[in-house]
This record gives C-alpha cells, structure tokens and sequence, in this order.
C-alpha cells in the first residue's frame, strides 16, 4: 500500500509531465527537452510501515513534489500569460469592430439619387409655395397691372419680382423634363449646373453662400477700372474736379454723398457719360459691374434696356425703403439689400451694413429724377472702397457721422 504522499506525489508528477508536454506542443517558449524524472516507477516504492526505508528513498519521494511546485509555478504564469494575450487579441478585435462601425459607410447608387429625387422634390414645393404667394400679391395690384405699388409692403414686391425671376430660369429645365426620353437628362444637367439651371429654392445653404461669393467676385473686380475709364473721360473733357476725385477713389478713399452729388450734372448732361452715347468698352464696364451678360453678339439696346430695368427697380427699393423706414428690415433683408447694389455682406458686421445702405438711400433719394448713368457709377464709387476700410481697421463710419 502506498502512502497518501507517495500517491500524491506520483500524480502531480504525471500532471506535471502531461502539462509540460502540451506547454511544448503549443509553442509557449519553454525549452523543447525531455523531463527527467527522480522517481523510477518501475522500482518498488517501500512503504512507511517497512523497517528499513534509507534517505535516498525519502528524498527521491519527495524530490518530485519541489520539481513539481517549479513546474506547476512556471506552467500557472505561462497560462496566464497565454490568458492575457488571449484577452488582449479579444480587446484588440473589438477595437477593430468599434473603428469599423466609426468609418463612414459607403454611399450606394440608390442612396445617391433617392438624395437627389429629394432635393428636387424640397425645391418643386417651395417655388409652389412662393408662386403661389406670388399670385395673392399680384392680385393687389389689380387686373392690368398698374404699376402703382403703394399698395405692396417692400418685402411684397421683393417677392414678387424674385419669384418671376425664378420661374423663368426653372422654366426651360421643367420643359426639357417633359420631352420623352431626352427629358431624363434634365434632372441630371440641373444637379450638376444649380446655378445656372435651377432657382434659389433648389439650393443648399452652403450653395447659397458659395454663388452670392462668386457673384461678388465677379462684379467687384471691374470696379476700378470702371473709376479708371470714368478719370480717363474726365481728362478728355477736361474736368480737374472729376479727375481728382477719380484718383483720390482709386487711391483708397471713401467718397461722400456731397462729391458724388456735385457731379450729378456731369453724368447726366455730358455725351460721353452718357448711355446712349459713351463708348461701348466703357457701357460693357457698366454691365458687368452690374451682373448683365455682355458678348459681342449682344445688341447695344439689349445692354441699355436691361441696365435701365435693373437701376429703375433698384431706385424704387429705394422709395419703399424710405417709405417703411430702413430700422424695420430684418438683418437678413439688409444683407440682400447691400448685396444687390453690390457690395459684400460676408466681410461686414450689421453695424457697417445698416450705415452703408442708410448713406446709400439717402444718395439716391437725393438725385433729381431718375439718372440712369450717374445711380450706376455712383454705386460702384460708393462699393469699391468700403470693404477694404473695414477690414483695415478704419472707422468710416464714425468720420462719416461725425460730419
């Protein structure tokens, strides 16, 4: 009979072997050699009741159980660790699962028109509604149209032009839609074209900041030149007084109301300042700053009928502005307002915004009649400047309320 000791100590040997040898099937970084055992299990193992039992035999009993205690140590943290990168591999592939679900997923074709089909929609129920609220003031005005608009608000007649303006450039991209087969390219021409295609009510936001911009770029940058022909017309006709007020404008000056106005005759009496007379470079300056599309095929009664429209109706958005009183505009009609006699609302606080179109008003409802030429310069000598004096820390408009 052996022992409770001796019984133990053989099975934790055995446990020990059979431990290390999967340690060393599964590559975990212990030494590839055979275990040696100190107990001999072929010879017979004495037992404690026996007379003779030498020290050898003890200690070859009990040598086991310390070889057993290192072994089991060394297999425990080798299972750990093995443990512990197996954990981690699990942290490390949730990881990768939670930076998955972070990316962006990738659009599909269907995405991508259903978003199309649903701008167009969102666009199609607004310029309804704006036709729809366009026709309930057109009936104030009566049945032929009397253009008597004391009856209209600002901000009615503002709508009412607007929303003639935007049928007729939606129009042509609604009769394209409606020809068979060829009318499938419309939506797909007017997604990539919104500006030139589409009406306001289409637009995104951002697409609305980005073409006011881009408008604003594209008239600004043939304000001086246009002063530079107006100074070169003022030496032909032999006027210091124009000409130096030209050259103190392109030298960075605002101008004031009283220096425009004391050429008030000289636009409107001299031939070459003249629409119908001036040279047609000089009118071609003139539409440009003013947004009218001007091409070598265009007549020059084309150009002259369509700056007369534009400064007429600007001159009555003027009277209706008095009229009301510019305090009861909302900030979002003062930057419209500045933006259409052509100045950049984008670089400008409310405070400069408010004084320019209040010093603009008061400019033309100063002017005798309706002068088509001099409320056309003298937009772009009021607009050429101003931003240019803010941005740089000039106070134009304490100096100018000061005075």
């Amino acid at each position: 009979m052996l022992s409770t000791l001796q019984r133990r100590s053989i099975n934790t040997f055995h446990s020990t072997r059979c431990c290390c040898s999967l340690l060393q099937s599964q590559n975990y970084g212990y030494p590839k050699q055979p275990i040696r055992s100190h107990i001999s299990t072929s010879q017979p193992i004495k037992s404690r009741h026996s007379n003779f039992q030498p020290i050898r035999n003890q200690l070859s009993v009990y040598q086991p159980i310390s070889f057993q205690l290192r072994t089991s140590s060394l297999s425990v943290s080798t299972t750990w660790s093995s443990i512990r990168c197996y954990s981690q591999s699990l942290n490390d592939g949730k990881d990768d699962q939670n930076v998955q679900k972070q990316r962006p997923k990738r659009i599909t074709t269907f995405q991508k028109v259903r978003y199309m089909v649903d701008i167009f929609w969102a666009g199609c129920k607004a310029l309804f509604r704006d036709v729809r609220l366009a026709l309930k003031t057109r009936r104030k005005l009566g049945l032929y149209h009397v253009r008597d608009y004391s009856r209209l608000t600002r901000e009615e007649l503002r709508h009412l032009r607007q929303t003639r303006q935007d049928v007729v450039k939606t129009f042509p991209v609604a009769l394209l839609f409606m020809v068979p087969f060829i009318g499938y390219t419309a939506p797909i021409l007017a997604y990539f074209y919104p500006r030139q295609l589409l009406s306001q009510q289409f637009w995104h936001p951002d697409q609305k900041k980005e073409f006011v911009l881009e408008e604003y770029e594209k008239r600004s940058q043939y304000y001086l030149p246009l002063i530079k022909e107006c100074g070169i017309t003022a030496k032909e006709i032999v006027n210091k007084d124009l000409l130096n007020f030209c050259l103190k404008t392109i030298d960075g000056s605002y101008p004031e109301n009283e220096e425009l106005l004391h050429f008030e005759n000289v636009f409107s009496q001299h031939e070459d300042f003249s629409l119908q007379k001036m040279p047609r470079y000089h009118l071609v300056k003139i539409c440009k700053c003013w947004l009218i599309p001007t091409g070598w095929y265009l007549p020059r009664w084309y150009l002259i009928n369509v700056l007369n429209k534009r400064i007429l109706k600007l001159h009555e958005d003027d009277v209706l502005i008095l009229r009301d009183g510019i305090d009861t505009l909302t900030p979002e009609c003062i930057e419209q307002a500045v933006h259409v006699r052509g100045l950049d609302e984008a670089s400008l606080n409310d405070e400069s915004k408010k004084f320019w179109l209040k010093d603009w008003i008061e400019l033309s409802s100063n002017v005798k009649g309706k002068d088509i030429s001099f409320l056309a310069h003298s937009a772009v000598f009021k607009a050429a400047n101003f931003e240019m004096l803010q941005q740089n820390g000039s106070k134009v408009v304490d100096q100018v309320e000061s005075r």
